[in-house]
């Protein structure tokens, strides 16, 4: 028997197969628990729930080293009051958390369809992640821009607390 020449032909090489996207959902699953196992009672600091004495320690280092609040200041309170269903207080306070959760649960729901479908979908799922965090990323700053330039009527009736609140000196 003789083998056929096979000389100058080409296969296709076999995709490879990429693993399933489970960070997406270790993110949302860690901000839905922290928001259950955490609290504020002051609006200001953020502690375990049921120990008001472990405050933990402020994360934002705009907030920390410049005195200038960020354009997520105020997510980790926000979170925790809309997985604790107080949506409309949750936005107020900063609809940076809202936002967020709401991204990541978009973003996951689209990396599990790319996943679903193949690797050849990897470049349109990039690109509409990227695009929605872009897109959310400039929206806070714009947001944030706007409050802090005072051009926001609402800027002079924002709590001391609340994050987009001009930074106290």
């Amino acid at each position: 028997m003789s083998v056929p020449d096979r000389s100058g032909v080409t296969e296709a090489p076999t995709p490879a197969r990429v693993a399933p996207p489970w960070g997406s959902i270790v993110i949302i699953i860690v901000m839905i628990l922290g928001g259950l196992v955490l609290e504020t009672t002051d609006g200001r600091h953020v502690h375990l729930r049921g120990w008001p004495q472990t405050v933990l320690p402020e994360i934002c280092w705009s907030q920390r080293w410049l005195g200038w609040s960020c354009p997520l200041c105020g997510a980790t309170r926000s979170v925790i009051l809309l997985v604790r269903g107080q949506w409309t207080e949750s936005w107020n306070r900063q609809p940076a958390g809202v936002l967020v959760l709401l991204a990541a649960t978009i973003s996951a729901g689209i990396s599990w369809i790319g996943y679903v479908r193949g690797p050849r979908s990897g470049m349109t799922v990039s690109v509409l992640t990227q695009s929605l965090w872009v897109g959310i990323f400039m929206i806070l700053v714009l947001r944030h821009a706007w409050i802090a330039a005072g051009w926001s009527e609402s800027a002079s009736k924002l709590p001391r607390t609340h994050a987009s609140a001009p930074a106290v000196r």
